[in-house]
């Protein structure tokens, strides 16, 4: 499964909208058919940002139905992008004009023509041999090869890779004989590092200092505790 430091540890994934409101497309995963977004109304009050992807989560289920809802997902312009289980689901979400308390304008996503997959147990000595292998290969509809690293800043042997297709494809063939599986690539959560809730960043947090260690209201430097507590669950050690 690749390198355990690397940041593929979650399936929730925060993604940013266009710069230009005109395009008003989102990167859809390419296995996500039955999708919609709700975008926050305009003159609300708060968006999803002002709620944690708990929150969020557990505001999507009650409204369009716990047993429908596959995957949530809050964009950093505060709207929220929620994926079905079938398109039966859609009909009714798509008349939805309230979720969590907030008003909503819900609409289906476009597509845009690429998507990213991830390969694994790659050398960092090897990378460039091997990218340029991937990339002149027209067989693989590779564009653009970047190399994952750790919470560390070190390099993995995790590369992401950006098709030029909508689907991905399974494997990546270097040679008759080496090739590489084509996993799905999953962004890493978007978080607050000084409270430590997940689905906002600094610029809309006004929650106090929570320690990422001991879940204590001080930085995590400052942590002289020598127990680990959870700061969003509250549950003991990993």
């Amino acid at each position: 499964m690749g390198d355990p430091g690397v940041y593929l540890r979650t399936r929730r994934i925060v993604w940013d909208p266009p710069a230009d409101p005109a395009h008003s497309h989102y990167i859809t995963h390419p296995t996500d058919k039955f999708a919609v977004v709700f975008r926050t109304a305009t003159g609300a009050a708060k968006n999803f940002n002002d709620m944690s992807i708990f929150e969020v989560s557990a505001a999507a289920r009650s409204a369009l139905g716990a047993n429908l809802v596959k995957r949530v997902i809050t964009l950093r312009s505060g709207d929220c992008y929620v994926v079905a289980h079938s398109a039966q689901s859609l009909t009714h979400w798509l008349n939805t004009s309230i979720m969590g308390g907030i008003p909503v304008t819900p609409s289906l996503p476009k597509d845009v023509s690429t998507c990213q997959g991830v390969i694994h147990n790659v050398h960092p000595r090897h990378y460039n041999e091997i990218r340029d292998c991937i990339l002149k290969n027209p067989g693989s509809k590779a564009v653009l090869t970047e190399q994952l690293t750790n919470k560390y800043g070190r390099v993995t042997g995790a590369v992401k890779v950006t098709f030029a297709s909508t689907s991905l494809p399974s494997e990546i063939r270097i040679s008759d004989d080496i090739y590489y599986e084509v996993q799905e690539f999953v962004r890493p959560p978007l978080r607050r590092f000084v409270c430590q809730v997940f689905g906002h960043g600094a610029r809309t947090c006004k929650r106090e200092n929570r320690c990422a260690s001991c879940a204590g209201p001080h930085y995590i430097k400052e942590c002289t505790s020598s127990f680990y507590k959870c700061a969003n669950c509250g549950g003991g050690g990993p």
